[in-house]
This record gives structure tokens, sequence and C-alpha cells, in this order.
């Protein structure tokens, strides 16, 4: 039965990705200005210089200047009449992705992560940097509790030593406890 199931699932998922319209696409992408519908187009439809150019001026306006590059580049790649257009287009989304970095990179915040996923774009000489930087933010979102006590932790280990669980329950035989004051005297 599960096998059934699943059978039919991919044969309905493979006909409708086969099934794609361009014109739906287009309309979702272009007339609706819907960052979803542009990511689906580029996705299914690769063939079509018009709608990348498009999809990248959705993609820019939604401020996600790496989605919007890449389609730019793919428009261009596709032989997109209007270079010179879609070059300054380029250059206008290459300056917005640079402000988002600036974003990226000086805070620590929600923000500044979804600036770093907003530029990151696969290929580009400040991919892993952004990549190392986004991880750092992510860290420092996820667990907002661990640097103070880390820093509480690392406080309290510089001012005195460690104490294992043996040292703190099981003194070692003759040990000989107060020895900063001499030999302990039995006078009661």
């Amino acid at each position: 039965m599960r096998t059934a199931w699943a059978v039919l699932l991919l044969a309905s998922l493979a006909g409708a990705q086969g099934s794609a319209d361009p014109d739906a696409m287009r309309k979702g992408c272009v007339r609706d200005a819907q960052v979803p519908a542009c990511r689906q187009a580029l996705r299914l439809v690769r063939d079509d210089a018009e709608l990348a150019s498009a999809a990248g001026d959705v993609l820019m306006q939604a401020r996600r200047p790496a989605e919007a590059i890449s389609a730019y580049r793919r428009a261009l790649a596709l032989g997109f009449a209007g270079q010179e257009s879609l070059d300054a287009r380029i250059a206008g989304t290459e300056a917005q992705r640079q402000a988002m970095l600036s974003i990226c990179q000086s805070r620590e915040d929600e923000l500044a992560r979804r600036a770093c996923d907003a530029v990151l774009l696969p290929g580009s000489a400040d991919e892993p940097r952004v990549l190392a930087r986004r991880a750092r933010i992510q860290e420092g979102l996820s667990r907002p509790a661990s640097r103070p006590l880390q820093a509480l932790l690392q406080s309290a280990q510089s001012r005195e030593p460690a104490v294992t669980l043996e040292s703190a329950q099981f003194p070692a035989p003759r040990e000989q406890r107060f020895s900063n004051t001499g030999p302990a005297s039995h006078s009661h």
C-alpha cells in the first residue's frame, strides 16, 4: 500500500513539474511580484531570459540582492536583449548587496542574520566570510544566555583552582589539611 502511494505521489510531482506553464510562472512572478513564484519560475523554467530578468527585478525589490544578481546573470547568459540595461541593474543590485553586507558584518541580531542570508552569493569572493559570519550570528541568537554564563564560569575558574569530584569527596590518605598553619595541635 505504501509503495503504491509513493509511486502515485512521485508521478504526480513529476507531472506537475513537467507541465510548468511559463505564462503562469510569469504571471505569478512578474504581474503579481511574488518572490516564491519567481523562485519556482527560476527553478522550473530555465531557458527564458525575459522571465529571469523579471524575476531579478522582483527579487531586487524584495531586498534579495544575491538571488537577483543570479537571476540577472542567467538572463545575460540566455541572451537577454537589453544587456546594457541588465548591466546597470546588476550594478545597482550589487550596491544594495554591499549595503546589506555591512549590516551583516556589523550587527549581532536577527536583522544581521537576514542580511547575511540576502547577500550570500554562491561563488562570490566573500561567500566563505558571509557563511562564517552568519554561523556566528546564528550561534549568538540560538544561545543568548551562553555568553554571560561562559564569562561567569571563566571568571570563577581564574580565581580558584579546579575542584574535581575525586578531590572534593575523597581526600588522599594522610593528607594534612590546613598545612599552612604548621603541625596540627592536639590540645583540647
